[in-house]
């Protein structure tokens, strides 16, 4: 089930989406190593889903067998460490 945001939604999760996938796009692809994930391409976009307050996220893979994995607090961690951010994930 897909939500829509309003243009004033704005919580840490989505924050936090948004600044890795601006690293990610500058081309800081991470393997899949990198995070202790069994993918077989490199991240390429974090993508969150359902409600904004705690959405669902999962990782976009340069995989041909489909490249989409969830990701979950270990992996945002790691991830967020990998890329020098800051991030809060988790309760």
């Amino acid at each position: 089930m897909r939500h829509a945001l309003g243009p004033s939604t704005h919580t840490l999760e989505l924050d936090q989406v948004a600044e890795l996938n601006a690293q990610l796009a500058a081309g800081r692809g991470l393997a899949p190593a990198a995070l202790d994930l069994p993918a077989t391409g490199a991240l390429r976009q974090v993508i969150a889903e359902g409600p904004p307050n705690f959405p669902y996220l999962y990782g976009r893979f340069d995989d041909p067998a489909g490249g989409r994995m969830p990701l979950h607090t270990e992996h945002l961690r790691a991830l967020s460490r990998q890329l020098h951010l800051n991030h809060h994930w988790g309760v």
